[in-house]
């Protein structure tokens, strides 16, 4: 509603002690909205909530698809052997 230049020189004012009013009365503005915009906080953003994945979404479906090829040449597919992964199916983070 307000730009940043108006919000930059509420919060100015403010800081040296002048009154909301008379800030109000300087600028022509309600007082009420010259309270709104000095209590405004804007929100930090925070990172997302729960738990965060190990490793990002490419490296699970390539060793997703390593077993699945191991399982179907009828191998049986061990830690190991995910960790020494051949290269057509490089994992980067393990």
């Amino acid at each position: 509603m307000f730009s940043d230049e108006i919000r930059n020189l509420l919060l100015f004012r403010r800081s040296l002690d002048e009154s909301i009013r008379q800030i109000a009365k300087d600028l022509q503005l309600k007082k009420c909205s010259v309270e709104t915009i000095i209590s405004y906080k804007k929100k930090v953003i925070k990172q997302k909530r729960g738990p965060k994945m190990k490793i990002n979404k490419a490296d699970a479906l390539s060793i997703k698809r390593f077993v699945a090829n191991q399982n179907n040449a009828g191998q049986i597919v061990t830690c190991p052997k995910i960790l020494n992964v051949p290269e057509e199916h490089s994992i980067t983070a393990c």
